[in-house]
């Protein structure tokens, strides 16, 4: 019998909601501190796709064997995205992404290494695991179709102090602050995004909040928030729905494809 592939192991499990599909994209949104791991501009690409393993436990065992559990014990909570496994699929479906960009962590419960990274396979694919069966690749035509650009900007919770831009300098490529990346690329960006960071970069910069800041940091500190939130955050927040609205595009491109009548697996 030859290997079943992944659309024909996929379409076995239920299709999200289109409220599934906006929750997930606002869980991802806020899934890591996004604003530490991903430059504000070029948009690095997300991957959404349906797993029959999104919302369990990724173990490794003492001879290396990879598994996944259902998470069902309160007691395990060690992050704020962590959530049964049940509560999971409820709100969220089967949705998985895989983007390699933020922190994992290992730590070992009941003889077993739990592992939070996102599987995927050595050329930075997302993959399925299936009993009996083993790792099963994503069709080349279905990541396309379920991939979206994401930046820092996605995150509703922001320090722009963290946020960096690529650039090569001296043939290195580098991170540089956020200032000196807007000086050389100042078109990267939407326009009034871009125009909001380059005041608010005039505003920390100015020699008169200079001086508040060393005579009363609190009241400095006030000044700041009420400029970010009048100033910074309308055109920033415009932004992060946009790119919200984006992953949830490509999910549905993605559940076309899934969907549609007669479609078999392409080559990967």
């Amino acid at each position: 019998m030859p290997q079943p592939s992944y659309l024909d192991i996929i379409r076995q499990y239920p299709i999200p909601t289109d409220e599934q599909t906006r929750a997930f994209a606002v869980y991802v949104a806020g899934a890591h501190s996004w604003y530490k791991h991903l430059p504000v501009y070029p948009p690095a690409p997300f991957c959404f796709y349906l797993d029959p393993n999104a919302g369990r436990s990724m173990t490794i065992s003492a001879d290396g064997d990879m598994a996944f559990e259902d998470i069902v014990d309160e007691s395990t909570r060690f992050h704020y995205t962590w959530q049964l496994t049940e509560t999971y699929r409820e709100h969220l479906g089967y949705w998985n992404y895989f983007a390699p960009y933020g922190t994992h962590f290992q730590f070992a419960r009941a003889g077993k290494l739990i592992d939070t990274r996102q599987s995927g396979d050595a050329e930075g694919s997302p993959v399925i695991l299936v009993p009996k069966v083993g790792w099963l690749a994503l069709p080349v035509a279905l990541v396309q179709a379920g991939t979206a650009g994401v930046t820092a900007l996605v995150h509703e919770h922001r320090n722009l102090h963290a946020y960096w831009g690529p650039a090569t300098v001296e043939g290195t490529r580098k991170r540089i602050h956020l200032s000196e990346f807007l000086e050389r690329h100042p078109d990267a960006l939407p326009a009034d995004v871009s125009e909001a960071m380059m005041k608010w970069i005039a505003y920390w910069n100015d020699p008169a909040f200079k001086r508040l800041q060393d005579k009363n940091s609190s009241e400095a500190d006030d000044g700041e928030d009420s400029f970010v939130t009048h100033v910074v955050d309308p055109p920033l927040d415009h932004e992060r729905q946009r790119q919200i609205a984006n992953m949830e595009a490509a999910m549905h491109r993605f559940l076309d494809f899934v969907q549609e009548p007669g479609t078999d697996s392409p080559a990967t």
